[in-house]
């Protein structure tokens, strides 16, 4: 096997785009983690869906890994509503990443930020 056929992860295998294999990355973690809590609360697969506010084929597709079927923002959704703690993180460290995922800090917005409600506005 040469150094060209050696890959850090499977993501980094599958996928040729570095910003698709972070999302995958972070995805499949986070799949594992959802299900490892559900398997140790025991919870059957329609009491899983009933606490993740999702259907009972969506539990069994994320117990089977169909990573395509989930969306980031939907994963961390479920994860908050098995009261876990998502931290990015915390997932890089999990996955063996040494890098921080975000290497800049920057300061935060204080500017105003535009009132982009419709209707009458008091003043």
């Amino acid at each position: 096997m040469s150094n060209k056929d050696h890959f850090d992860s499977v993501w980094d295998a599958l996928e040729d785009d570095p910003v698709r294999q972070e999302n995958l990355k972070l995805r499949s973690a986070l799949m594992m983690q959802i299900a490892e809590q559900i398997k140790d609360r025991g919870l059957t697969q329609n009491q899983a869906a009933e606490v993740l506010h999702i259907t009972q084929p969506r539990v069994s597709a994320l117990l089977q890994g169909k990573i395509s079927n989930f969306r980031l923002d939907s994963l961390v959704d479920m994860a908050h509503r098995l009261g876990m703690h998502v931290s990015v993180l915390r997932i890089l460290r999990m996955l063996g990443e040494r890098e921080p995922l975000i290497s800049r800090t920057f300061e935060p917005y204080t500017g105003n930020i535009p009132n982009k409600r419709k209707g009458p506005t008091s003043r």
